[in-house]
């Protein structure tokens, strides 16, 4: 499962935290893993006070960490998929 964990970790495209919940329950149903997703409400980062300020919008890149393991490039569901079928 490390392979799958670490292609997850480092997979290419953008998603928000509510992107990644709905995708989750979606691809979890259509393996047959839940009967039915949670419902999950979208909130702004302003609707959701931390401590530390956080930016509105910010992304992680990967990339360098994929060229180091030399892990391929792949899209965020792809590989979600892949750890949700592991």
């Amino acid at each position: 499962m490390a392979a799958e964990t670490s292609s997850f970790l480092t997979a290419t495209g953008a998603a928000s935290c509510y992107d990644v919940a709905i995708a989750v329950g979606d691809l979890a149903q259509e393996l047959g893993l839940l009967e039915q997703p949670a419902v999950v409400n979208p909130l702004t980062t302003a609707e959701y006070p931390l401590p530390a300020q956080r930016p509105s919008y910010s992304l992680l890149d990967c990339s360098s960490t994929r060229w180091v393991l030399e892990l391929p490039a792949v899209p965020w569901r792809q590989a979600l998929r892949r750890l949700l079928e592991a």
